[in-house]
């Protein structure tokens, strides 16, 4: 039996709660959706940014776009149409120090200018090739076939820049975020950046039948040492030993000793020469080998069951695990090297698989490693410790989607290789304020979060003298505003 209420239920419709608005533009109101960006800017001053920026860089619009670009990068723009950020958002400008931005259309030729290169006409570069079917628009077809890259001095004096944030980047953030125990812990790893642009002057198609361009970095933990680009189809370990001793140079300038100093590197790096040089390069390495699996897996096949070592604690979720280890030397290599065969299986299931590595790590060093790395040989150690590969890769991946650099956006060799440099200048400082500054719920937090929550915060600008002051909106959610103010605090303190 059904009870009759009361009361009759009054059901209201959610128009009856819409009121009547009235919008207009108030050109007093001097605000800028990006007040948190006050963030940012002091973390940048920190790092040195402005002055280095005045000391290598030419006077004028040049100085103005390197630093309009990484802070329009750092806040959710793509390429270089990031600039306009900051250029469209007049009362953000002075809480980057821009007294006045670098406009739309001059952004490319000072793009050219930082490059060292001159501007050039469409016509000069492409032709126009006219639509074999009817109705279809006719398309563009490059007519320089040989890339312009920028000058080398000009990539000197970005990379200049680079360094000095970088160097005090890494004096200011805590060791645990750059070591792996008692070792400062780096990567080096090519990453294919794919476009769709035809015209773009270092596209080729790769492995994959993709129009890209190659991306190899050096890495010391989250923070980037050194970079290049390369055409698609290039292959990684034919372009390695620059970067390596790019690198390797720069960890010397930073005071790291290379014995302390251990690199990962995927199968791509374990060719001859690259094992050579990083023999006697005096750091330590784990790299893989398995672009050697035909031979190395016929010859692993060779060993019985007493050659190889049981782990009695398997990593990686895996149910079984055994090492060996032989010495291999491929053709035209001047010397052998010690191999490391692993034969593991994992849960539930049956065939075995085998990977295969290469390390200079001692029994002695071995102890150097954190608690989770260690297993119960050396051999068992190098393999748990060569896992953290995967995690630098999904670093490098994320910080490139994060930061709008997984598609080139140019057609020009010159224009790219400026816009990553400076790029590479918006990921450490990033990176910076990630790990070094940002605590609790937002340390290591994705820089597009970081951008999201911490630097979109509403704020009124106002200017007296050489006083800015900017107030903040109540961010709407308390956890921001604590964040916000706690990392300003931690600046502060270092």
């Amino acid at each position: 039996m059904n009870k009759t209420p009361d009361k009759e239920e009054v059901v209201m419709s959610l128009a009856s709660f819409i009121p009547t608005v009235k919008t207009e533009f108030d050109p007093t109101f001097k605000a800028t959706g990006s007040g948190g960006m006050t963030l940012w800017s002091q973390c940048a001053r920190k790092l040195g940014l402005f002055r280095t920026v005045s000391n290598n860089l030419p006077d004028g619009p040049q100085q103005t776009l390197a630093v309009q670009l990484a802070a329009g990068l750092s806040l959710g723009g793509h390429g270089q149409a990031a600039a306009e950020l900051v250029e469209e958002d007049t009362k953000l400008q002075p809480i980057l120090g821009i007294e006045k931005a670098v406009g739309k259309k001059r952004i490319n030729p000072t793009l050219v200018a930082l490059a060292g290169c001159k501007e050039r006409k469409r016509n000069d570069a492409y032709r126009v090739v006219p639509s074999s079917s009817k109705g279809r628009p006719v398309r563009w077809q490059r007519v320089v076939q040989a890339p312009e890259p920028a000058t080398p001095e000009s990539l000197a004096r970005l990379r200049s820049v680079n360094f000095d944030v970088l160097s005090r980047a890494i004096k200011l953030t805590p060791s645990g975020e750059l070591q792996l125990g008692g070792f400062y812990c780096g990567f080096l790893d090519g990453s294919l950046l794919e476009t769709d642009a035809k015209t773009c002057e270092l596209a080729a198609k790769d492995r994959n039948g993709k129009l890209s361009v190659l991306f190899v970095g050096f890495w010391l933990g989250p923070y980037l040492l050194a970079a290049d680009l390369f055409p698609g189809n290039t292959e990684e370990g034919t372009v390695a030993l620059r970067l390596l001793e790019r690198g390797l140079n720069t960890l010397d300038r930073l005071g790291i000793p290379r014995k302390k100093f251990l690199l990962l590197a995927d199968s791509a790096y374990g060719q001859g020469h690259i094992l050579e040089a990083l023999a006697q390069s005096g750091i330590r390495y784990i790299v893989g080998m398995n672009r050697h699996r035909k031979y190395l897996t016929k010859k692993a096949g060779e060993f019985s069951d007493s050659y190889w070592s049981d782990s009695a604690s398997p990593s990686r979720g895996n149910r079984l695990e055994k090492f060996s280890v032989f010495y291999y030397q491929g053709q035209d290599w001047k010397s052998k090297v010690e191999v490391m065969a692993v034969r593991y299986a994992a849960q539930d299931e049956v065939v075995l698989n085998d990977s295969f590595l290469t390390s200079n790590l001692t029994v002695r060093e071995e102890k150097s490693l954190p608690q989770s790395c260690l297993g119960d040989s050396l051999l068992s150690s190098i393999w748990r410790t060569y896992a953290r590969k995967q995690q630098c890769e999904n670093h490098q991946k994320d910080l490139f989607i994060d930061l709008g650099l997984h598609h080139p956006s140019s057609s020009r060799a010159c224009i790219i290789q400026v816009l990553y440099e400076i790029g590479n200048l918006a990921l450490n400082i990033g990176v910076f304020v990630s790990r070094a500054i940002l605590k609790d719920d937002f340390h290591k937090a994705r820089l597009w979060r970081i951008a999201r929550t911490l630097y979109s915060i509403p704020g009124l600008v106002s200017q007296h003298g050489r006083t800015l002051s900017v107030r903040l909106s109540t961010a709407p959610i308390l956890a921001i505003q604590t964040a916000w103010k706690a990392a300003m605090e931690a600046l502060a303190r270092i």
